[in-house]
């Protein structure tokens, strides 16, 4: 009985089916379909987020060369002519904006990023010489953000408004005060 009972165990374990491993195929679309929808959601975000770090190089360097600027007008009577004479190791251009002195302007300077990508903002800087009641020079500093987006091959003159005491750096038209 024993081998009986022993043989009908064996039948009874080769016979006995596996269950199916895996998953179904709806199993594995919906799963599809989910990451399509969080990945739909999260990129706008994430290219949004690199559009402001790019945008932050142009702000860093606009506003280290009006810094650099003033010191250079204490230094010198007057304003650096070019990006190089600036005592900053800023480079002329870089794969995402290209930096230009602009001093047009009597008593007055431009420190221009100029935006080249399409969906980037450019930048100026002003910086202005102005003498007061007691004939001290002062530099007063504007800092300005285009509003909109775009690629920029033209450098801005110092946007200036006033004269002689009341003369002031401030922003064109088209581009918004970033100072607060």
């Amino acid at each position: 009985m024993k081998t009986e009972l022993k043989a009908k165990f064996l039948q009874y374990i080769l016979d006995k089916k596996q269950p199916e491993e895996g998953f179904t195929l709806i199993e594995l679309m919906l799963v599809i379909l989910v990451m399509s929808i969080l990945t739909a959601i999260a990129l706008p975000s994430l290219v949004s987020q690199a559009k402001k770090a790019q945008q932050a190089e142009g702000k860093q360097v606009v506003g280290g060369m009006n810094r650099a600027q003033q010191l250079y007008f204490f230094e010198n009577g007057a304003f650096a002519p070019h990006i190089n004479n600036l005592a900053i190791s800023i480079p002329e251009q870089t794969n995402i904006y290209q930096y230009q002195v602009n001093n047009t302007v009597s008593d007055a300077v431009g420190n221009n990023g100029m935006a080249r990508l399409r969906d980037l903002k450019s930048y100026l800087g002003s910086v202005v010489n102005v003498i007061n009641s007691d004939n001290d020079s002062i530099a007063f500093a504007s800092f300005c953000e285009s509003e909109t987006a775009g690629i920029v091959t033209t450098s801005l003159p110092p946007a200036t408004t006033g004269t002689g005491v009341n003369f002031a750096p401030t922003c064109p038209s088209n581009y918004e005060s970033l100072m607060k």
